[in-house]
C-alpha cells in the first residue's frame, strides 16, 4: 500500500496528476473478479482491499476527475465493503456539491444499512 501511495505522492510532485490516477487505478483492481481472497493470503493479494488506498484514490477523483469517475470510485468502494461512515458523508456531500441530491441520499441510505447501529448514528444525523 506504502509503494503504491508513495508512487502516486511522487507523480503530484512532479506535476504528473494523471500519472497519479493511473497508478491508483492499477493499484486498486482486483486480482480476480469475485474470488474471496483469504486474511492469511500475502498483503500484495489484498491491496486492492486497501481503505487507505481508495481514500487516496477517491480524493485524487474528487479534484481531478469527473463526477462519473468519482461516483465509480465510491460506488466500487461500497461494493467491496470497505467504506467507513465518514467515507459514505463525504460521498453524499460530494454528491450534494455537485446539486445530485437524490443520489446523495442513496448514498446515505446505503450508508445506514451498511453499519449497526453505534457506528451509523453518523450518517443519520447528517441525513
Amino acid at each position: 500500500v506504502s509503494v503504491w501511495s508513495q508512487d502516486a505522492r511522487m507523480e503530484i510532485r512532479h506535476i504528473n496528476l494523471e500519472g497519479a490516477l493511473e497508478i491508483l487505478r492499477r493499484a486498486t483492481i482486483s486480482p480476480k473478479p469475485n474470488v474471496a481472497i483469504p486474511e492469511t493470503e500475502p498483503v500484495q493479494k489484498r491491496v486492492h482491499k486497501s481503505t487507505k488506498l481508495w481514500t487516496f484514490y477517491a480524493d485524487l477523483e474528487e479534484s481531478l476527475g469527473t463526477l462519473d469517475t468519482t461516483r465509480a470510485v465510491y460506488d466500487k468502494m461500497i461494493d467491496l465493503k470497505i467504506v467507513t461512515p465518514q467515507i459514505i458523508l463525504n460521498y453524499a456531500s460530494y454528491l450534494e456539491e455537485n446539486r445530485h441530491f437524490e443520489e446523495a441520499f442513496k448514498a446515505y441510505e446505503k450508508g445506514v444499512t451498511l453499519f449497526p447501529f453505534p457506528h451509523s448514528l453518523d450518517v443519520w444525523v447528517v441525513y
